[in-house]
């Protein structure tokens, strides 16, 4: 059983927040305003949502024959999410902000946000025979993006004062939605790794945005080696996350399982 019959419901609440947070930044703007890419990027990630919150349904309604096939095609759209983010995320140093620092600091959120994603999808195939672990890594991998729409609404709808605040801020918030997840989590009597990674990576982001894009020695990184620098920061996490992580899935599985009653139980019955 899954370890979250409604998480269909609550995600698809957070896939109405990253729809409308680049509606008036891609999804109300002509076509022919973006390249190729940027395209592939916005349906790919749509298509990665909207297959996972199908795969949630599915999962708690017991029909895991239909929830097998999604999960590959969530995997596929979620590969070319990651290789068209690399390859459009260098556009936004390009963008004429009136202040300029803000384009590197875009450009840190995300490089942090595509390794982020990145390695709690891996990590979420890497142990998609536990139930528990495998949904909360999937969950983890829908949020984690999250702070790039929720900074794009306040910023819509003026409740921010600057792009600098607005990031702060969504980060903020949505570390209390992180926050509580894990406090769950620890009252069940375990905290698993997956919330715990996308708090850490989205508490960088926030603290970092302003700080970083304002740094001379980022700034500099950047202008010598962009676009390497997304392959090999995805690189460096994806290999630390596979070499960290230790599926194990078989005592896992066990350990999800009820024990079976000893013979000499069932005799003395």
């Amino acid at each position: 059983m899954t370890p979250y019959p409604r998480a269909h419901l609550y995600l698809s609440l957070a896939f109405l927040v990253a729809v409308a947070g680049f509606v008036p930044s891609y999804w109300s703007k002509p076509p022919s305003r973006f390249d190729l890419w940027v395209h592939i990027h916005g349906i790919s990630a749509t298509l990665f949502f909207a297959l996972t919150i199908a795969q949630a349904w599915l999962a708690k309604s017991g029909r895991f024959r239909a929830h097998r096939p999604l999960g590959i095609a969530a995997l596929v759209n979620a590969t070319v999410a990651v290789v068209s983010m690399l390859v459009i995320a260098p556009n936004v140093l390009k963008i004429p902000f009136p202040d300029p620092d803000l384009g590197y600091a875009f450009y840190f959120v995300d490089v942090i946000a595509v390794g982020l994603f990145a390695v709690l999808v891996l990590l979420a195939m890497r142990h998609r025979r536990d139930m528990e672990l495998h949904s909360r890594y999937i969950i983890a991998a829908l949020l984690a993006p999250l702070p790039a729409a929720a900074s794009r609404l306040l910023r819509f709808f003026e409740l921010a004062p600057s792009p600098w605040s607005a990031t702060v801020i969504s980060g903020v918030l949505l570390l209390a939605v992180y926050g509580r997840l894990i406090y769950d989590d620890y009252e069940k009597g375990r905290i698993y790794p997956p919330y715990v990674l996308v708090y850490a990576g989205t508490t960088v982001i926030s603290l970092g945005f302003e700080p970083v894009g304002r740094a001379g020695w980022w700034q500099g990184l950047v202008n010598h080696t962009t676009p390497v620098i997304d392959w090999v920061v995805l690189t460096i996490a994806l290999g630390w996350a596979w070499r960290w992580s230790s599926p194990k899935e078989g005592a896992r599985v066990q350990e999800t399982q009820p024990q079976a009653e000893p013979l000499s139980a069932r005799a003395e019955t």
